[in-house]
């Protein structure tokens, strides 16, 4: 289902929607401020290939303005 089609939704066959906020639908609906996800919404994984891991094991942090192109 769509987030457009929950929204229409709700209070006729869905009584709770999860999806990201806006002014509108905080205007339009009552939001329910729980971190589903923990807060991970605009994090990156890093996803390497299995057995190269020791390459990696020693970086921290990443900043763009280290990166040699």
């Amino acid at each position: 289902m769509t987030q457009s089609r929950a929204f229409l939704s709700l209070g006729r066959q869905l009584d709770v929607v999860w999806s990201m906020t806006s002014i509108e639908r905080e205007t339009l609906f009552t939001p329910v401020r729980i971190p589903l996800l923990k807060g991970l919404l605009g994090h990156r994984i890093f996803i390497i290939r299995n057995g190269e891991e020791q390459r990696f094991e020693g970086i921290v942090s990443f900043r763009a303005d280290s990166v040699n192109n």
